[in-house]
Order: C-alpha cells, then sequence, then structure tokens
C-alpha cells in the first residue's frame, strides 16, 4: 500500500483534520509499511563487467563512487547527457619510406614495415632498458670476392700475411724478393750470371821473342800527339 498522510485541517481545533486516533492510526499504517518495505529491501552494490578498465571505484555509505575520465594526448572526451563520446586521434597519419631503389608511402593505422638485409647483412631489434633499436650488422665475409672489380683508395697493408693462388700481378714497381718465374725464367738461377762474369784465366801463346816480350815487358807508348790510332797485338783468346 502508499503512505497514508495525515490530515492536519485548516486551522488548530477547527474540526476539518483527522481526528487523534484516526491520525495514529495511520501512523501505525505508514510503520507496518517502512517495516515491509525493509524487509522486501535488495543491498544496492556496483561491479565492473568485462575485461577492461574499472570505472566503479567504492561505496562510502550509501554513495557509489565511480572513476573520470580524463582525456589524454590525441584524445577528446565529448559529453552528451546520458553519453559521453571518446574521440581518439589516430596519430601517426602515413609514413614516406626511401631507398636507393624506390619507395613506399604506409598509411596510418596498424601498418607493418619489414627491414630485412641482403647479402651479407643482417638485422635484429634490440632493448636496452627501456629503448629498442633496430641494429644493422654488416658480416665482413668474402667482401672482396663478391665485388666484380675491387678497387683501393690507399694503400694496402697485409700485416704480414701472404697472398696466395693469384693468377697474375700487374704492377709498375715491385718492392722486395720475387719467388717464382718471371716469363718462365727463375730469377734466383740467374742472379749470378747478372752480378758476375768468370771468363775464366787467359792462356799466353808464345812463339818467338818478340811475343815473350810483349807478354813480359811493359811498354810505355808515351805521349801521342796524333790522331792516327795505335794499334798492338796482344794475340788471341783461346775460349
Amino acid at each position: 500500500m502508499s503512505i497514508k498522510k495525515i490530515n492536519i485541517g485548516n486551522l488548530a481545533n477547527d474540526g476539518t483534520g483527522d481526528d487523534l486516533r484516526e491520525a495514529f492510526i495511520k501512523v501505525n499504517d505508514n510503520f507496518d509499511e517502512m517495516s515491509v518495505r525493509l524487509d522486501n529491501a535488495v543491498i544496492t552494490v556496483a561491479e565492473n563487467v568485462g575485461n577492461g578498465r574499472n570505472i566503479f571505484k567504492e561505496k562510502l555509505g550509501n554513495v557509489l563512487q565511480f572513476k573520470t575520465l580524463v582525456q589524454g594526448s590525441n584524445v577528446l572526451l565529448t559529453e552528451h547527457g546520458d553519453s559521453i563520446t571518446v574521440t581518439a586521434n589516430s596519430g601517426l597519419e602515413q609514413i614516406i619510406v626511401l631507398t636507393e631503389a624506390g619507395s613506399i608511402i604506409l598509411p596510418g593505422g596498424q601498418q607493418l614495415l619489414n627491414v630485412y638485409g641482403g647479402q651479407n647483412i643482417g638485422t635484429t631489434v634490440e632493448v636496452e632498458d627501456t629503448d629498442s633499436y633496430l641494429r644493422i650488422n654488416v658480416k665482413g665475409e668474402n667482401l672482396v670476392q663478391l665485388d666484380p672489380n675491387p678497387t683501393l683508395a690507399g694503400s694496402l697493408n697485409a700485416d704480414g700475411y701472404n697472398f696466395t693462388n693469384v693468377n697474375s700481378i700487374n704492377a709498375n714497381t715491385y718492392y722486395g724478393n720475387l719467388l717464382g718465374l718471371v716469363h718462365g725464367i727463375d730469377l734466383r738461377n740467374i742472379n749470378n750470371q747478372l752480378l758476375e762474369f768468370d771468363f775464366g784465366s787467359f792462356l799466353f801463346q808464345v812463339n818467338s821473342i818478340i811475343d815473350y816480350i810483349y807478354l813480359t815487358v811493359d811498354i810505355d807508348l808515351g805521349s801521342n800527339f796524333t790522331s792516327e790510332p795505335i794499334q798492338i797485338d796482344l794475340g788471341g783468346f783461346i775460349v
């Protein structure tokens, strides 16, 4: 039933309101109604459902407390009476990737940019503390072999190592010991012939006293004041 209202009349004791007995009957009926309502009353609680962030915070007495939504970077909150609209900016609208062999445009959203290495180049993603790094690793193996026309911008220091399995060498100047054949000749075998000549010993043949005198006596030719040549016969060489 509904709560009964006591008629108090227009003025005190004017006889237009409820009498004392009728008034207390309404009071008793109202208490009975409140007792029934309390017995049938359900305790009000609040809870968060789903896997998202909690909105309900706590209940203090008869007050339910909820968390407040605060807009962050690139987020806009707009109230519409019984609703709140959350508008989020997509942030990065697009990214333009330029390379030596072309370019590509990635629109905003969940886009992937894959970075792979080529021959002798590898890529890795590493995390140090809270920073992430994209590392490009250059492998030094066979770099000269992979270059079809390798050249040097400066002097090459072999650091004491040898050049092996060489087909041919074209050089303007060569320093040091050369091992091997030059035009099919081992220079080490002709070294003595290039630096020393050994003609053996002279064998003189004496056929007359004049020959003996030529061989044993020094001859002073004196001063030569003429342009005519002087001929001396020293005999012949026997090889």
